[in-house]
């Protein structure tokens, strides 16, 4: 089977015959020559070759054992190479056959696992993180098209308990000789260093540079987008109260004191899914979803803790001045059915806090 299908790519005529030859070709000689796993890159890799070599000898009705031997060496040549250049490069290449669920990688061109244990034990041996389980399996068992590039950046170690790495997997699916998707063929490559530069940079940008909060912009961002998964939220728009008074007395390092001191308090007295942000010079805002019927008392609660926080921090404070903040707060979709109106509420309920003394928090009160 393997001469005849060389002798089609040295005899075949025009460019029909030609393709279908050396398709065969190529896969007689990968399918008996190299391990499973050489087979898919090496397509990829030397194509070009091959078919040079196929217009050279296109024109010998009957090839000689020695062209045929020659066509041989040099797939293998190739080859070598190939697989010299991947190490070069620290890229791991694979192929992930999609029949049978066994994946090669260019370690060592063997069958590093097969059936479900590939999927399922890197999932539970902790190889791929937690958070990046469901782009892993949609990868490898989702739904394939002959033809398609797919590429995913995700967090894989080599081993358990090591640190996971930012890993980027690019392939392409491959079909049979009826054009279904038969294997996924590609590189692993680390990118960790880059991922946590670009995430580094991308930090910087969305926060606030004196108290690390989240800046205006991002909050708002931030905000709506949690506002548009519903349920049912609670925004609350903080003001310290006469900041103005702390920086013309004490100087300005002593605001800056007041305002990292508050911001840690804030951060520290709401959950890691809230939104906690600095929106102004001493304004903060914060938002909470997935509240319930008892959304007022929650409010309460937290209104409280920051207003008792922070007569803590003046008592501790190294100047001595009494620091206080009011607070507003209005609830989605109650108060407002957009991001916009619900501000707009909350910075009202702010102001009635303000008007009624200060150091208190007020819920926003529909006008009857």
């Amino acid at each position: 089977m393997k001469s005849d299908a060389i002798e089609s790519i040295l005899t075949g005529t025009g460019a029909a015959a030609a393709g279908v030859g050396i398709a065969e070709g190529v896969y007689c000689i990968a399918a008996q020559s190299w391990p499973p796993g050489v087979f898919a890159v090496i397509c990829l890799a030397v194509g070009a070759s091959i078919l040079a070599c196929a217009r050279n000898v296109r024109g010998s009705r009957e090839a000689s054992e020695r062209e045929i031997s020659d066509l041989r060496k040099h797939l293998e040549l190739d080859a070598q190479k190939y697989r010299l250049v991947a190490k070069l490069f620290d890229d791991v290449l694979f192929e992930f056959n999609l029949v049978d669920n066994t994946i090669t990688d260019s370690t060592n061109w063997e069958i590093v696992s097969s059936g479900d244990r590939f999927v399922n034990g890197t999932i539970d041996r902790k190889i791929v993180h937690p958070d990046d389980v469901k782009p892993f399996v949609e990868y490898f068992r989702g739904k394939q098209k002959t033809g398609e590039l797919k590429e995913i950046e995700i967090r894989l170690r080599v081993r358990p308990k090591e640190d996971y790495h930012w890993t980027q997997i690019k392939g392409i699916v491959l079909g049979d000789k009826d054009g279904k998707p038969e294997k996924i063929v590609g590189r692993r490559q680390d990118v960790d260093k880059q991922r946590r530069e670009r995430d580094a940079l991308r930090e910087k940008a969305e926060r606030d540079m004196m108290t690390g909060l989240y800046n205006k912009n991002t909050s708002e961002l931030m905000m709506k987008k949690m506002l548009s998964q519903g349920g049912i939220c609670a925004l609350l728009i903080i003001d310290v109260d006469r900041f103005k008074d702390i920086n013309d007395k004490l100087g300005h390092q002593a605001g800056d004191e007041v305002l990292k001191d508050t911001a840690r308090e804030i951060r520290d007295s709401f959950r890691d899914q809230d939104v906690v942000g600095r929106i102004g010079g001493d304004e903060f805002a914060v938002l909470m979803c997935g509240l319930g019927d008892n959304k007022e008392s929650i409010v309460e609660e937290r209104c409280g803790r920051i207003i008792q926080v922070m007569q803590i921090l003046s008592e501790k404070s190294s100047f001595n001045y009494q620091v206080t903040c009011s607070i507003g707060a209005a609830f989605y979709p109650e108060d407002g059915n957009d991001y916009r109106l619900l501000f707009e509420h909350a910075d009202e309920a702010l102001y009635e806090a303000k008007r009624n003394g200060r150091n208190r928090f007020e819920f926003y009160r529909q006008e009857k």
